[in-house]
């Protein structure tokens, strides 16, 4: 596996602790199986007693559908964000450039 892929593999698991809960209980079914418990597409298909195509066709759907939830709402975006901004409040001594970064996180300028 490349890394592009585990990148990929560990965005969409992203995609699916922030938004999972908003697919049908299928396609968040499906989805988890593959991307979390790396069962195949003929396994997913065989349990669900459904063909491998329509497996194939559930993960696209799901996944263009929690991409745009996130286009939309950008949570994951947002979080990232705010895990940078609070970073740099840990690693920052000047007092200053402390409150700066805080006025900027309670004025809710986060992106």
């Amino acid at each position: 596996m490349n890394n592009k892929n585990i990148q990929q593999i560990v965005y969409i698991n992203l995609l699916i602790d922030y938004y999972g809960q908003l697919l049908t209980d299928a396609q968040f079914h499906i989805i988890e199986q593959y991307y979390r418990y790396n069962l195949s597409m003929n396994e997913i298909a065989e349990e669900r007693q459904i063909s491998r195509s329509a497996v194939n066709f559930s993960l696209k759907k799901s996944i263009a559908t929690l991409n745009g939830y996130e286009n939309t709402l950008n949570l994951i975006k947002k979080q990232k964000h705010l895990d940078k901004l609070l970073d740099k409040l840990v690693k920052e001594n000047d007092e200053n450039k402390r409150r700066n970064i805080v006025e900027i996180y309670k004025k809710g300028k986060l992106l």
